[in-house]
């Protein structure tokens, strides 16, 4: 499918984006993160967990100019 898309003048790219799922209770995550990947399956998006690295991947999603917003009582 790639060479007919290419052959009809379209170009491959690579590109890296951030997602982040948060929840409002812990055993919320599983199904929320399970949703988040079969969106982006039907697109064609693969997701890849970022173990290890949660920190790094959560401050890449922070909108640029704006920090966390107060905690919420």
């Amino acid at each position: 499918a790639q060479d007919v898309e290419h052959a009809h003048g379209s170009g491959l790219c690579r590109f890296t984006g951030y997602l982040t799922v948060t929840v409002d209770e812990p055993d919320e995550l599983s199904e929320a993160c399970a949703q988040a990947e079969a969106g982006a399956a039907l697109v064609g998006i693969e997701l890849r967990r970022m173990y290890g690295a949660q920190d790094t991947g959560f401050a890449m999603t922070l909108p640029v100019g704006l920090g966390l917003p107060a905690k919420r009582l």
